[in-house]
């Protein structure tokens, strides 16, 4: 992982914390499906996790966390926000997730790898990645990986620049054609992999991981959620019943900006 990368999220940690609450769809999606693997008093790894906002929600709710990312910055967030938010984390520590041999072997019940991997251009990072991912989950345990997709950038550009396309096209067309953030045009963002969602499976069935759910992090109402933000609560959670119901379709996966990845260690 590059020093450009640290340096982005150096640059945005308060940004990085406030992102979920401008992405309710996301964020309220993710929880429900990381509750299908989560077991009551569980001790979570999140690993890459930013400033802690899943972190401190899961302590919250009474499971022993410990937060790692490669930012010292975050960090450091997360350190002195604990006093704010009436919550303990177990720890907080700085660290990379491909090589982290300060966590013991098959620590936590839960692993949460949910940034790590969109930042990781090179295969071999990735790889190294999830087998420190599968080292550090107990037998039985699960692993969440989440990823950004092929079609994220081009989703977002329509989105927020719909009629700058002619400016964006370039740099559009070789993250469809490489899954690589085209870092000689300014889109925002940093040293990215964005991932075909063909290749989730087989990479994580190469690390020896059962695979256990394939599921878009935003379902179908992904492109509407500037709508969706402006519905009161009882039909907002009516839309989120039916895209979390729909998520593992395999033809609307890909046209999420985000795919979800929960994959098994097995009892052995």
């Amino acid at each position: 992982m590059s020093d450009a990368v640290r340096a982005f999220y150096t640059r945005t940690v308060e940004e990085e914390w406030a992102r979920m609450d401008g992405h309710p769809l996301e964020f309220e999606m993710t929880k429900r499906h990381i509750s299908e693997a989560l077991k009551p008093g569980s001790e979570i790894l999140d690993l890459g996790g930013g400033p802690g906002k899943y972190a401190f929600h899961y302590a919250a709710l009474g499971h022993s966390v410990t937060l790692v990312d490669i930012t010292p910055a975050n960090v450091a967030f997360a350190r002195t926000h604990q006093e704010k938010a009436g919550v303990r984390l177990r720890d907080a520590l700085v660290g990379d997730a491909r090589a982290l041999p300060f966590l013991a072997d098959a620590s936590f019940d839960l692993v949460l790898c949910m940034g790590p991997l969109y930042h990781l251009v090179e295969e071999s990072d990735r790889a190294a990645a999830i087998a420190e991912c599968k080292r550090l989950v107990r037998p039985g345990g699960s692993i969440v990986f989440a990823f950004i997709t092929r079609m994220a950038q081009c989703m977002c550009v329509l989105k927020e620049f719909p009629r700058e396309v002619a400016a964006w096209e370039k740099t559009l067309r070789y993250g469809l054609a490489t899954g690589m953030n085209d870092l000689d045009f300014d889109t925002g963002f940093t040293e990215a992999f964005y991932a075909d969602p063909r290749e989730i499976e087989p990479m994580l069935r190469r690390a020896g991981l059962e695979v256990l759910k394939i599921a878009g992090a935003e379902g179908f109402g992904c492109l509407r959620e500037d709508i969706l933000k402006e519905l009161d609560p009882d039909s907002f959670r009516l839309w989120m019943d039916l895209a979390y119901e729909t998520s593992e379709d395999p033809s609307i996966i890909g046209a999420n900006e985000h795919i979800l990845a929960i994959a098994g260690k097995g009892s052995t």
